[in-house]
């Protein structure tokens, strides 16, 4: 069905379309030009603003390489004793080796580590994180 509809559109609104901007391109010193070319102006505008606006708002499918990195608590979005804690105590690290290092710190200083495999799976769109803890 949608197939018939883009041949349609093809063969019979596309070269109206174009030969409409054609004849505001002629008569663009009239009013009926201005208006024509006005109609145009605003409709790639508003297509090209909505591209925009749906490709910033689409949901992020995550890969493994996503995964990759430091993780520590972001205080400016938490606050309060807790957070302070666990800022103090905990980070963790997922490097490109497949592996995660959860480092138990007292301030800067590491006072152990734990490592672990991760792998992800695919069951969705974006890919889940998996974690193998060693026995």
């Amino acid at each position: 069905m949608f197939v018939g509809l883009k041949i349609l559109f093809l063969l019979l609104i596309s070269p109206i379309i174009i030969g409409f901007f054609f004849y505001g391109l002629k008569r663009k010193t009239k009013p009926i030009g201005k208006i024509i070319l006005a109609m145009y102006t605003i409709g790639f505008s508003y297509i090209v603003i909505m591209s925009i606006i749906g490709n910033l708002s689409q949901k992020k499918a995550l890969e493994k390489s996503d995964f990759y990195g430091k993780y520590i608590v972001d205080r400016n979005y938490f606050s309060g004793k807790q957070t302070d804690w666990q800022y103090d105590n905990f980070r963790f690290e997922i490097k490109k080796n497949d592996s995660i290092y959860l480092y138990i710190t007292d301030g800067k200083i590491i006072n152990e580590t734990f490592k672990s495999k991760i792998s992800t799976v695919a069951p969705y769109k974006s890919a889940r994180l998996v974690i193998k803890k060693k026995a």
